[in-house]
């Protein structure tokens, strides 16, 4: 029985009231119950008292109370349990009138005080009385006011039965303005709000923070029509940046409206915005114009934000001009990641960028459109990292096209990524531009043929392409660096292989103690393959290293990328592909029309030509 508390005494419900100087009842004496340090015999000093019943309620009782012959104190001539809601003063008297006993305070504390004062919300009272203390060595205690005011959610600045949350939404942001907490949204909830939510206070300048509990947890949905759900808008834009916000934090919510008829305005709207401040876990869906509108912003994050079925363009990145009202404000330095837009601007252009300055991008994925990414303005110095484009299947006459780069951009990187029902992987107008490592995983339309890159007469310097990659050149002055590199020619040869009334082309540059190879190789008819694919190389490597390369299945028009690996000591290469070796059946049957690129450096002897 180890395991029981017993620690209730067992007692009578009932007092014995005995008499001062010995242990005998007070027989019919009388008992007087009134305000602490008062005479309760008078009857202005009285306070009520109650009879408990068995079922728990009171019956007010007036007083003295009778003291029966047994000690006990009667009510209508029973022994009952007598309570008050407070501190008391007691007086006891004898049948003969004689008092034997006066408390002026029979409870320390005051029960029904006690309860008032805790569900007092005014500061000093409530969870202020009770303190708390984390366990552990060097902790404090605290009062639970102090510990819950460390998290603020929006629902505390609710009023109940309100069916618009506008000004309880206002009234947390200003709380995170002035104190610099974030303030929370709660898991499950739904705000509706009549007007914008703007994060920047407009005369100080001081910016929130505010954190949902989650894009698929916390959601903000307009009622009515305005021009933007949320904004975070600078005062201004000075020297250094000087008047714009910074730290500003909106995360964790999805804005929708469920109709865009109804709501015009854009979901996100950020301006003359910059240091340390982070957009991320965010769903804007079904607003009737920008889902994602950026104007003026620099060194910060836009991360993990899913843009889907607006009205206008899902994502539009905007440099102000020297002919704005505003003048020029730049955007520079802005990394955005796993951004994607989906559906948007009717199935035409998903992501527009106008103008700016050393942008990273990771991920990006602009999907269902005619153009997915469409750069335009003075926009210098972007890498794309990964990008993932799928055009729009809606109408088979447009020839949809990934990322566009206009004559106006200069030195802009595309690295990586994958397209999917796209015609043109990337469009380049600009110079200084570079390609590589794009996988064209399908066509669009159904037959044609598709590029990575298609190079635009307006090229003015060269652009890099991986040799791999398949280009329609238009431009009257295009050169791909692999080709540059390579100026020595050599013939390869291609073990297994008999390329019929196709061709085989190598060519090399020797870089220090690397070598810069490019082999080319294209199927005729009467091509055979008969088993594992090698390519012998014009000198041997002294390490062993690996090279890049794809294959090109024009039947189904499809890229497939492969590697190849040269042992030290030895001069050939050998293809796999996924793991295994390229051979007459794997990844696919090659056959006249298909290709083999190859384009890699390995470790050579610095003494070989």
């Amino acid at each position: 029985m180890s395991d029981i508390t017993a620690n209730v005494v067992v007692s009578m419900p009932s007092q014995l009231f005995t008499m001062a100087r010995s242990f005998k009842a007070v027989a019919g004496g009388k008992i007087y119950i009134g305000k602490i340090d008062t005479n309760p015999v008078n009857p202005e000093n009285q306070i009520q008292v109650f009879v408990e019943n068995e079922d728990g309620s009171h019956v007010p009782v007036s007083q003295p109370i009778i003291i029966n012959a047994a000690g006990y104190p009667v009510y209508n001539g029973q022994i009952a349990k007598f309570v008050t809601v407070q501190g008391h003063s007691m007086a006891i008297y004898d049948a003969y009138g004689t008092q034997q006993f006066y408390y002026p305070n029979v409870l320390k504390y005051d029960p029904d005080q006690l309860q008032v004062k805790l569900a007092d919300p005014s500061d000093g009272f409530g969870d202020s009385l009770v303190a708390v203390k984390q366990p552990g060595d060097g902790t404090v205690a605290r009062t639970v006011h102090d510990k819950i005011a460390e998290r603020y959610t929006i629902d505390d600045f609710l009023i109940p039965g309100d069916v618009d949350d506008t000004e309880a939404f206002r009234r947390a942001i200003k709380h995170s303005q002035v104190s610099g907490q974030i303030v929370y949204g709660s898991s499950g909830r739904t705000y509706k709000i009549s007007g914008e939510l703007q994060l920047v206070d407009q005369i100080t300048g001081a910016v929130a923070r505010i954190h949902g509990a989650g894009r698929n947890s916390s959601f903000i949905t307009p009622i009515g029509d305005f021009d933007a759900a949320v904004k975070a808008w600078g005062l201004g834009w000075g020297s250094s940046g000087g008047g714009a916000a910074f730290g500003v934090e909106f995360c964790g919510f999805t804005i929708t409206s469920n109709n865009t008829a109804n709501f015009t305005g854009n979901g996100l709207d950020i301006r003359r915005v910059g240091l340390w401040s982070l957009f991320s876990d965010l769903k804007i869906h079904y607003v009737g114009g920008i889902g994602l509108y950026a104007q003026s912003v620099f060194d910060h994050s836009l991360k993990s934000i899913e843009v889907r079925g607006t009205g206008g363009l899902g994502v539009k990145i905007y440099e102000s001009k020297p002919t704005d009202p505003d003048g020029f404000q730049e955007n520079s330095f802005l990394e955005i990641s796993d951004v994607h837009a989906i559906g948007c601007n009717g199935g035409y252009t998903q992501i527009e960028i106008d103008g700016g300055d050393s942008f990273k991008f990771e991920r990006l994925k602009p999907s269902e459109g005619t153009l997915g990414v469409d750069l335009k303005g003075i926009a210098r110095g972007f890498t794309f990292h990964d990008t993932y484009c799928d055009g729009q299947i809606f109408d088979s006459s447009i020839e949809n096209i990934g990322i566009s780069i206009s004559s106006s951009c200069s030195d802009i990187n595309v690295k990586g990524g994958r397209v999917w029902n796209i015609k043109y992987a990337v469009d380049v107008s600009a110079g200084g531009c570079n390609v590589s490592g794009i996988n064209l995983a399908y066509d669009s339309p159904a037959g044609s043929d598709v590029y990575a890159v298609l190079a635009r007469p307006s090229i003015d310097r060269m652009l890099s392409v991986d040799a791999g990659l398949r280009i329609k050149n238009e431009a009257p002055f295009f050169v791909s660096a692999p080709i540059q590199a390579a100026s020595h020619q050599y013939t390869p040869t291609i073990s297994n292989v008999n390329v019929g009334a196709g061709s085989i082309y190598g060519a090399y540059n020797k870089l220090g103690n690397k070598l810069k190879i490019y082999v080319h190789v294209d199927f005729g008819g009467g091509s055979s393959v008969s088993g594992a694919i090698a390519v012998t190389t014009p000198v041997a490597a002294t390490k062993t290293s690996f090279v890049n390369g794809c294959l090109f299945d024009t039947s189904d028009n499809k890229s497939y990328p492969i590697q190849g690996y040269i042992k030290a000591g030895e001069m050939g290469i050998t293809l796999t592909h996924s793991g295994g070796l390229v051979t007459d059946i794997s990844p696919f049957p090659l056959s006249a029309s298909d290709m083999i690129h190859l384009d890699g450096e390995y470790w050579i002897d610095t003494v070989q030509p």
